[in-house]
């Protein structure tokens, strides 16, 4: 996500959400941030690895799944421009095992910021039908104000499937679908009963999506 926020002590960021088998790494890293008009990639250093966890509430373990917000700041010879992707490599000229579209959401200009949203971590209900349920709760917060809610999709019912359709194609609703990850199980049933079973994992893992509706809208 690209924070161009004026209150950013180091300027334009690039942040990247992740979930790192290590507590307090600190292996030296780089960006390689990627601009649609060159062919080459502009390096910068990952200035932080901040952790988004309270260490008090548990899995503070090596080798368990962490999660983590990472900060690369733009040149100065590149404010003012939207890298498209980014890279984390451990040395500058390492050939990149992942590349991750940037996202910068900003409003079209004289567009108005929206009102508030509503962001709704994995959807883990793969035998109950909560579809009553869930319209009747759509129906409330779309009254209430809300413009738009944003849910993150591992597994449901086909009924919820049903109705997170009928909402999104009224634009009342945007589904993300979302696997856990690393070694954590995606496969169906082992995966419900792994959350179950697992509840700190669970809250580690539904960081990330809280966090991404956090960043991918906060300029909406």
């Amino acid at each position: 996500y690209l924070d161009v926020r004026t209150s950013n002590r180091l300027g334009p960021t690039v942040r990247i959400l992740g979930m790192i088998d290590r507590l307090e790494p600190k292996v030296k890293t780089h960006c390689q941030l990627w601009f649609s008009d060159a062919k080459e990639p502009v390096l910068s250093k990952v200035l932080e690895y901040k952790y988004i966890w309270y260490k008090k509430w548990g899995n503070y373990k090596q080798g368990l799944f962490q999660p983590y917000l990472l900060a690369c700041q733009l040149p100065k010879s590149h404010w003012g421009s939207v890298p498209s992707s980014v890279s984390i490599v451990e040395q500058p000229c390492d050939t990149a095992p992942s590349n991750l579209r940037v996202i910068y959401n900003k409003p079209a200009e004289g567009e108005q910021k929206k009102k508030f949203a509503v962001c709704v971590k994995g959807l883990d209900f793969p035998d109950d039908d909560l579809s009553v349920r869930l319209i009747e709760w759509i129906e409330l917060l779309t009254t209430l104000g809300a413009d738009k809610i944003f849910l993150y999709n591992l597994e449901v019912h086909p009924n919820v499937t049903k109705v997170l359709e009928h909402y999104t194609s009224q634009g009342k609703v945007d589904v993300t679908p979302i696997s856990l990850p690393g070694h954590q199980p995606n496969l169906p049933v082992l995966q419900h009963m792994y959350l179950k079973s697992k509840l700190n994992n669970k809250r580690q893992n539904e960081l990330i999506p809280y966090n991404d509706c956090l960043y991918r809208n906060m300029y909406r």
